[in-house]
């Protein structure tokens, strides 16, 4: 290679680069490197620190791209000998860093083919990729789902990389090529062996936390961070893909991510209650589960049991193998709700596994009581004869079978109980799915006496387990039994008649249960903050009008125009003269898919925390100042309302995958509500096609045509690319 003589002028700016990486200030470092590239204009670092500065996109690209044409200027004829040899030779470094944040500025941009292209010159020019770029490529390869190029650079140019995020990009690719489940569990068991953090973290609701760990470790928590921050948004895109990753981890018993917050809070609610209740220093438990076979198929038993003397407190029978929080929902159950004993809790609990121990010995402690390992060979007599009793009655399943013995009757009390869907979701074995609720409500004085609840249709043993616990435990405190018994349908009093008639207790069917009516309705107000409404509460939205929505809804989903934005662009949609809307795409960074939209500008500029023009004030406006806003997020069927949903499959409504069903809401104070009026519905479903029509990208200020029911010729729609400088706030 021809060695170039070096210039003073050069060794200067080499100098106040050095003096800039180490400056107090951006302000000084800034300083330093403006005068160093006009000491010497082929600085090429300087040109990309200067870049790091720029206020815009655009001007950070264009510094880039100065740079990368002045480096290649630099190399002049070894361009073409360091070909394949590129940043092992230092003086090349420089330009591969412009090629870089070229890369990288392409990308915020929503610019992916010419980010993909650079990427690849990249590797083409280094192929032993010491930048990393490859990891970048493929992210964006799934991304815009150039799949076969995305199986190539994984299995043929880069087949030993040992980072996590190519085990998980195998899974997606064999996912979208509907390879058979064996297969696709098989790759999913081996990435999740590679780092088992990252199914947790695709499968968490929460937020990554916005700055990266500086250092990564492979296999450790800050690896999957890294993974998932880039494969995210190509696993939000591809429909079904979190679904299935859902039920398959249960299947195979993956690390899952945190109990929904429904379930925690209930938990964290339980702990407090539970430490109310009297300790006996004098008692120790003893916890342990079996496997056995009922009916051919596997149960898991739990036991709690009651040492010197030995006496069952509790038997639970599951058909999963329980982890530590299932153990401990079973022991807070045991100590408030103890069946015919009173409401206590040991001074220790004895665990036959040490991972038991160690996972609930924290929560424990705050109950004050004390954990321990034992192998608990006592138990061995109770659970063979469970065991025995299993085979030989297998209809006997655990369950209080003396509720009533010693209930005082009181004739005049009349209890009613129903079933009914909660509107919030509870994810169980890896499916999401509304529970169903069971309450019992005293008629005269409207209190709930018991709810029970159950992840399918409620049957006889579910109002069984309730009404035992209820006449045991209830606000007289001592066991009673009512004169009378309302249900409100024959599906109701069917599943109550047999443990009724046993404590010779009458039911009749009652349409009219106030009481009841308003316990449930504050029970589904109290776990409906969540949910989504349903657009059968906008006022005069006709089902042509709701067809069109929901058919524009699958057509945006279909078309993915978030994969041709860039997050932070803001569209003016023109439906006509009168009627202009702002919108922006959501999708391109994996949290949620879906589309915001706002009558005012200003409610853009506050989203995005900037000021009018002119203004130097802070203060907050009112709501009205910014005008209206709401937004369609795609979810899965479990997150939309169970009237929306029962719609959904009354009407025939198109959903273009598992993760589609479109959810329309404006959010006041903190709040979802629907929207109040059905043209909100008509504008939202115009912008959704003409969204998915646009061919967004190609260029600033785009027509397309959108067919609006009832209007004999298609609406021309403009949709223009916009800046908040360029608008009039």
């Amino acid at each position: 290679m021809t060695k170039k003589p070096r210039h003073l002028s050069s060794d200067r700016a080499e100098l106040l680069i050095d003096q800039a990486m180490d400056a107090s200030t951006d302000a000084k470092a800034k300083q330093l490197i403006v005068e160093a590239v006009t000491i010497d204009p082929e600085c090429v670092d300087g040109w990309n620190l200067l870049a790091d500065f720029a206020e815009t996109p655009e001007e950070a690209l264009a510094l880039y791209q100065h740079g990368v044409t002045v480096g290649g200027k630099q190399l002049g004829a070894d361009f073409k000998k360091l070909n394949g040899h590129f940043w092992m030779a230092v003086e090349t470094r420089p330009f591969m860093r412009a090629l870089e944040g070229q890369a990288r500025t392409h990308q915020s941009m929503g610019q992916w083919p010419e980010a993909i292209a650079v990427w690849e010159t990249m590797i083409e020019l280094n192929p032993n990729d010491n930048q990393g770029m490859r990891w970048n490529l493929v992210e964006a390869l799934l991304f815009t789902e150039e799949n076969q190029k995305a199986a190539t650079l994984i299995d043929t140019t880069f087949p030993d990389d040992a980072y996590a995020l190519w085990g998980w990009s195998r899974w997606l690719l064999a996912f979208r090529n509907r390879d058979k489940d064996d297969r696709l569990k098989e790759l999913m068991y081996y990435a999740h062996e590679n780092n088992e953090f990252v199914a947790q973290m695709l499968l968490d609701d929460r937020p990554l936390p916005v700055d990266l760990p500086t250092e990564m470790v492979f296999g450790h928590e800050s690896e999957a961070l890294h993974v998932v921050r880039g494969f995210l948004p190509a696993f939000t895109s591809t429909p079904g893909a979190r679904t299935w990753l859902r039920k398959a981890a249960v299947e195979l018993g993956l690390n899952q991510s945190p109990d929904p917050a429904d379930l925690v809070e209930n938990r964290v609610r339980m702990l407090g209650d539970a430490m109310e209740t009297e300790q006996m220093a004098s008692r120790t438990w003893m916890v342990q589960h079996r496997k056995f076979k009922f009916e051919g198929k596997p149960v898991w038993t739990v036991l709690i049991v009651e040492a010197d003397p030995i006496s069952v407190r509790r038997c639970e029978m599951l058909d999963y193998s329980p982890k530590p929080d299932d153990i401990l929902d079973i022991l807070l159950n045991t100590m408030l709700q103890p069946g015919d004993k009173t409401p206590c809790r040991p001074v220790a609990i004895q665990f036959s596994q040490k991972s038991q121990v160690k996972a609930l010995a924290k929560r424990l402690d705050r109950l004050q009581i004390h954990c321990e390992y034992s192998e608990l060979s006592e138990m061995d007599e109770a659970f063979e004869s469970f065991r025995l009793n299993l085979s030989q009655n297998p209809k006997n399943l655990p369950r209080n079978q003396d509720a009533s013995a010693e209930a005082e009757l009181h004739e005049e009390m009349i209890w009613q109980t129903g079933m009914f869907r909660l509107p919030n979701v509870i994810e169980e074995k890896g499916v999401r799915t509304r529970p169903w609720g069971v309450l019992i409500a005293d008629k005269t004085s409207g209190l709930i006496l018991g709810f029970e609840l159950a992840m399918e249709l409620p049957d006889s043993e579910t109002f069984r387990h309730l009404i035992d616990r209820t006449i045991q435990n209830n606000p007289l405190g001592h066991p009673i039994l009512p004169g009378l018994i309302e249900v409100r349908t024959n599906d109701e009093f069917v599943a109550i008649q047999q443990i009724a008639k046993s404590l010779s207790i009458p039911v009749v069917v009652n349409s009219k249960t106030g009481p009841l009516d308003e316990a449930v309705n504050e029970f589904k107000k109290r776990f409906s903050e969540s949910v989504m409404p349903s657009t059968n509460e906008i006022r005069g939205l006709s089902l042509t009008d709701r067809t069109f929505f929901y058919s524009s809804a699958y057509e945006f989903y279909k078309a993915k125009p978030w994969t041709r934005t860039r997050p932070d662009a803001v569209f003016q949609v023109n439906i006509s003269e009168n009627e202009k809307l702002f919108a922006i795409t959501m999708g391109q960074l994996g949290s949620v898919i879906g589309l915001a939209i706002f009558t005012d500008v200003k409610g853009v500029a506050t989203l995005f925390n900037e000021h009018e023009p002119g203004s130097r004030s802070t203060k907050r406006k009112k709501p009205d100042a910014i005008g209206r806003s709401w937004s369609v997020l795609f979810g899965e069927a479990s997150e939309v309302s169970q009237q929306e949903s029962d719609a959904i499959d009354m009407l025939g409504l198109p959903v273009a995958g598992p993760e589609a069903y479109p959810e329309l809401a404006e959010i006041v104070k903190g709040r979802p509500v629907a929207l109040k009026n059905a043209s909100d519905v008509l504008l939202t479903a115009i912008c959704l096609s003409a969204f998915a029509r646009a061919p967004l990208g190609k260029s600033d200020s785009l027509s397309v045509a959108v067919s609006i029911p009832d209007e004999s010729e298609s609406t021309a729609v403009r949709v223009v690319h916009v800046t908040l400088e360029t608008i009039e706030i």
